[in-house]
Protein backbone atom coordinates (compact mmCIF):
# COMPACT_ATOMS: atom_id res chain seq x y z
CA UNK A 1 0.00 0.00 0.00
CA UNK A 2 2.82 2.31 0.78
CA UNK A 3 4.32 1.95 -2.30
CA UNK A 4 0.99 2.86 -4.35
CA UNK A 5 0.44 5.21 -2.09
CA UNK A 6 4.16 7.05 -2.87
CA UNK A 7 3.71 6.45 -6.51
CA UNK A 8 0.73 8.67 -6.70
CA UNK A 9 2.39 11.23 -4.87
CA UNK A 10 5.46 11.01 -7.05
CA UNK A 11 3.33 12.34 -9.93
CA UNK A 12 2.85 16.25 -8.24
CA UNK A 13 6.23 16.36 -9.56
CA UNK A 14 7.79 17.02 -13.26
CA UNK A 15 10.14 15.11 -15.25
CA UNK A 16 13.28 17.07 -16.09
CA UNK A 17 13.00 19.60 -13.13
CA UNK A 18 14.50 20.68 -10.19
CA UNK A 19 12.85 21.19 -6.86
CA UNK A 20 14.52 22.76 -3.61
CA UNK A 21 14.14 21.31 -0.09
CA UNK A 22 11.20 23.71 0.46
CA UNK A 23 9.61 23.26 -2.83
CA UNK A 24 9.46 19.58 -2.32
CA UNK A 25 8.16 20.58 1.30
CA UNK A 26 5.44 22.71 -0.47
CA UNK A 27 4.33 19.94 -2.52
CA UNK A 28 4.11 17.53 0.45
CA UNK A 29 2.35 19.77 2.57
CA UNK A 30 -0.70 19.99 0.25
CA UNK A 31 -0.78 15.77 0.42
CA UNK A 32 -0.33 15.95 4.10
CA UNK A 33 0.75 19.00 6.17
CA UNK A 34 2.17 17.51 9.12
CA UNK A 35 4.18 14.17 7.77
CA UNK A 36 5.22 16.21 4.52
CA UNK A 37 9.21 14.88 5.96
CA UNK A 38 8.19 11.37 6.14
CA UNK A 39 6.65 11.60 2.42
CA UNK A 40 10.28 12.81 1.21
CA UNK A 41 12.38 10.36 2.64
CA UNK A 42 9.63 7.84 1.22
CA UNK A 43 9.89 9.52 -1.93
CA UNK A 44 13.90 9.49 -2.20
CA UNK A 45 13.89 5.52 -0.85
CA UNK A 46 11.74 4.18 -2.97
CA UNK A 47 13.64 5.50 -5.58
CA UNK A 48 10.64 8.17 -6.87
CA UNK A 49 13.16 11.49 -6.33
CA UNK A 50 16.65 11.74 -6.85
CA UNK A 51 18.63 13.72 -3.88
CA UNK A 52 21.54 15.56 -3.73
CA UNK A 53 23.39 14.54 -0.43
CA UNK A 54 23.27 18.01 0.65
CA UNK A 55 19.95 18.06 0.05
CA UNK A 56 20.39 21.01 -2.13
CA UNK A 57 18.12 20.17 -5.11
CA UNK A 58 15.71 17.27 -5.67
CA UNK A 59 14.28 15.51 -8.87
CA UNK A 60 11.75 13.31 -10.09
CA UNK A 61 13.60 9.69 -11.04
CA UNK A 62 11.30 8.08 -14.32
CA UNK A 63 10.41 4.74 -13.35
CA UNK A 64 8.67 3.21 -16.60
CA UNK A 65 9.34 0.28 -17.17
Amino acid sequence: RRLITISRIAQQFHANQSYTEPEVNAILEQVHPTEYVVLRRYLVECGFLGREKDGSHYWKINKEQ
